[in-house]
């Protein structure tokens, strides 16, 4: 929000604030030393323990990222919250999210795991949709594919065993 020009002093004031009164009511699950990252990857876990699913972290300190923390948060954002939609489709015991988030060498990898009913992931794309409004299916992973072309990556996502997976390398580099 700073980096905006000209930023809104205000706005992020109250963002800030509403942050402090809601952390009081959470619990940290994961601490990167990445301030952004902390905040995101805390509330999507959050959320899904909210809704009754088991999420695990393993992270390192990240501190030193340079990606574009709005390229990340679609990433990141998009990712688990397909996590989390495919964990409420089970039952309560088999609800769980493993998520890794780890800099290494000078590239971020992140990969998300969950437990899942079947997906036919062929093709880089997840054809079965329960919303509501089928048209609005599929933008998410779009939007990640789109983020990560820019910074020239790919990833893998595959299903077996009751489990879906998703991973990708991202070079630690700022791209406009």
């Amino acid at each position: 929000m700073l980096e905006q020009k000209p930023f809104d002093i205000n706005a992020i004031e109250s963002y800030v604030h509403s942050l402090q009164s809601a952390q009081t009511s959470r619990i940290l699950l994961v601490n990167t030393h990445h301030s952004a990252l902390d905040a995101l990857l805390n509330q999507k876990a959050l959320v899904a323990r909210n809704r009754s699913i088991d999420v695990q972290f393993r992270v390192n300190d990240l501190s030193a990222v340079k990606i574009d923390l709005v390229d990340l948060t679609v990433i990141i954002s998009n990712t688990l919250d397909n996590a989390i939609e495919a964990c409420e489709k089970l039952p309560v015991q088999d609800r769980q999210i493993y998520i890794q988030v780890v800099l290494d060498d000078n590239e971020l990898f992140y990969a998300v795991r969950n437990r899942s009913l079947p997906v036919d992931v062929s093709s880089d794309r997840l054809p079965v949709t329960t919303k509501e409004n089928p048209s609005f299916h599929g933008y998410g992973l779009q939007n990640v594919q789109t983020t990560l072309a820019k910074y020239h990556s790919v990833y893998a996502m595959d299903y077996a065993d009751g489990w879906f997976e998703f991973a990708t390398d991202l070079p630690n580099t700022l791209i406009s």
